[in-house]
């Protein structure tokens, strides 16, 4: 696990309502999610690696946090959200006594 998340004006423009970098940085912190790799398009058609964060914060909320992956291996939060039910399950599947 990397020390800590890249955040930017950029990033913490794009989380989603309800959710507060405190709260993505308590998600990672903890260690307590899985990650979820997966290819990305963005709006110019060009594709990018991205992770995804899945997992419960400590206060027991389950977040998705979409991450660009650094070159230097770093994680830097694209946007966050409160997971689907198709992530928790992912998740749980992983992690079935969290």
């Amino acid at each position: 696990m990397v020390d800590a998340l890249v955040w930017d004006a950029g990033n913490l423009a794009h989380l989603r309502l309800g959710v507060s970098r405190e709260e993505v940085d308590a998600l990672y912190d903890s260690g307590h999610y899985e990650c979820f790799g997966d290819w990305f398009v963005d709006d110019r058609g060009v594709e990018h690696w991205q992770e995804r964060l899945v997992g419960r914060t400590p206060a027991g909320r389950y977040l998705t946090v979409a991450c660009e992956v650094l070159y230097d291996g770093r994680f830097r939060p694209i946007t966050a959200w409160a997971s689907s039910r198709s992530e928790v399950t992912a998740y749980r599947r992983l992690n079935p006594d969290d």
